[in-house]
């Protein structure tokens, strides 16, 4: 008699290269322990991550471990989509929402990619492009 596979193991079975141990590792230390904040960044947040990337690059995991409750994902999520010093932050110009939907036009929602030749943050761009 075959034993049926529920929770975790099933889950884990969906996802290549993962096992039932990997997988749920992975859910607890990025999303379900109640370490992990999923509140907004602060301002002595942001600067801290900035302080850690300049002192040592972009080694997400360890800024992460020195700033209490966020992980790498977030460290770099934080970085790339708001703190960048390449991304625009100022008002959206008629030219800019009209390069935002002829791009999105010919890929559609990759919005990393859409952000990246509009020089915003992803999450900007999507919100830009349903908002208006």
């Amino acid at each position: 008699m075959a034993r049926k596979i529920t929770g975790w193991q099933a889950l884990a079975s969906e996802v290549p290269g993962r096992d039932n141990k990997a997988y749920m590792v992975h859910r607890w230390l990025h999303c379900l322990s109640p370490a992990v904040k999923k509140l907004p960044w602060t301002a002595d947040k942001d600067y801290l991550l900035l302080s850690f990337l300049s002192a040592h690059g972009p080694k997400w995991s360890f800024i992460a471990r020195q700033i209490e409750g966020r992980t790498d994902d977030a460290c770099l999520k934080q970085y790339s989509e708001a703190l960048h010093p390449t991304l625009k932050k100022n008002e959206w110009t008629s030219n800019e929402e009209a390069k935002l939907l002829q791009v999105y036009s010919i890929i559609g929602g990759k919005w990393k990619e859409i952000g990246s030749q509009l020089q915003r943050s992803s999450l900007a761009c999507r919100n830009r492009y349903f908002c208006s």
